[in-house]
Formats: C-alpha cells, sequence, structure tokens
C-alpha cells in the first residue's frame, strides 16, 4: 500500500497518462512528521527517490530534485500536489 497516489500527463503512451504511487520514510503523523522526509516509490513505473527539507511540502520548493530523472519532471507539480493534500488529511 501506498501512502501517496496519483497520474500526471504523459504524452508519450497512447492513454495519454501515467501513475505514480510513492512512499515517504516516516508515517503520517502531525506529531512526529518532521524534515528530512525521504520519498521513494514508482513514477511511471520508474522507481524515483527524492527528499521533501520542509515540514509543509506545499510546493517544489519544498523538496531536494537534484537527484529526479529530468524526463519525468512533468509529474513534479502533480506530485507535489498530491503530497500536499496526503498532508492536509494528516492534519
Amino acid at each position: 500500500m501506498y501512502q501517496v497516489k496519483g497520474e500526471y500527463p504523459d504524452y508519450k503512451k497512447s492513454s495519454l497518462k501515467s501513475n505514480f504511487h510513492l512512499n515517504a520514510d516516516q508515517v503520517f503523523n502531525p506529531t512526529t512528521w518532521k524534515p528530512p522526509i525521504y520519498w521513494e516509490g514508482l513514477i511511471g513505473g520508474e522507481k524515483v527517490k527524492f527528499i521533501q527539507i520542509d515540514s509543509s511540502g506545499h510546493s517544489k520548493e519544498c523538496f531536494d530534485w537534484k537527484d529526479f530523472p529530468k524526463k519525468l519532471t512533468v509529474a513534479i507539480p502533480y506530485i507535489v500536489e498530491a503530497i500536499d493534500n496526503a498532508m492536509r488529511i494528516m492534519d
């Protein structure tokens, strides 16, 4: 089971979309959730890892994307929105 799931536009596929499934290294708990938070999972079928450097996670600047695959950058705003929405439910 994944903590965060979603989809993003992928114009290289006939369905025009791909999915992402991500887990953090911490349990969703507002009293213990502290950065850095290490995220990993599958984006468009590719294994990825990235780091959340801010506890809010409301914008792409709240994450360190330096090792994120360039070909998947189109997914970043959708990932940020899904993480932000999941964190709001956590509150």
